[in-house]
């Protein structure tokens, strides 16, 4: 087991280097608002750090990882509108029977390959949600600091913004990016709306 896997040593990481977050939630949260959206799909949710109680909406979260999972259902047991799935993010059931105007997928992207990527990405289309967030870092931040933490990062796919652009576009049409401080962190977040049919 690595030790990324375990949540206690994840979110105490993760902690260091992103903080709370404040950035990347300000967007997701400020997009869910502004698209008006009543429902929420986390996508490979983690520990469920993105599940906001004060939005008060129906969230679902689902990650591969039992240990995240456990940890979520646990610290957020008392709030009935929060579901958290243990499946695999590219195949579960609960993209494709369940309806979700909003999906979510923070700090994914660089470990999915293109191809990994290609099956989400047509699976979400197909959804036609009324917003898909996306947020994940970038290979080359301007402070060293930054680029040490990049370079630590367990993701193998780790894309310049203009090919997390590209191969989104195929599937979505992106209504706006723009670049999220998370303290030693940069993540890349982009606004995406299903193409016109």
């Amino acid at each position: 087991m690595h030790l990324f896997e375990i949540p206690l040593f994840y979110n105490s990481l993760r902690g260091i280097i992103a903080g709370d977050q404040i950035g990347t939630k300000s967007f997701v949260r400020s997009w869910i608002s502004s698209m008006q959206c009543g429902s929420i799909v986390d996508i490979g949710c983690g520990t469920g750090d993105f599940f906001d109680p004060s939005l008060t909406l129906p969230y679902a979260g689902i990650d591969s990882n039992a240990l995240y999972i456990n940890h979520a259902k646990r610290t957020y047991r008392t709030y009935s509108q929060a579901q958290f799935v243990c499946d695999n993010v590219l195949t579960s059931p609960l993209l494709s029977s369940q309806y979700h105007e909003a999906v979510l997928l923070i700090s994914v992207m660089h470990h999915l390959s293109d191809a990994d990527c290609e099956q989400l990405f047509r699976l979400i289309a197909t959804m036609r949600p009324k917003v898909f967030l996306i947020a994940d870092i970038i290979p080359y931040p301007p402070g060293r600091l930054q680029r040490c933490m990049v370079r630590l990062d367990r993701g193998h796919y780790i894309r310049p913004p203009e090919e997390k652009l590209a191969l989104v576009q195929r599937f979505f049409s992106i209504i706006h990016s723009e670049f999220i401080n998370s303290r030693l962190a940069i993540q890349h977040g982009i606004v995406c709306i299903p193409l016109q049919i």
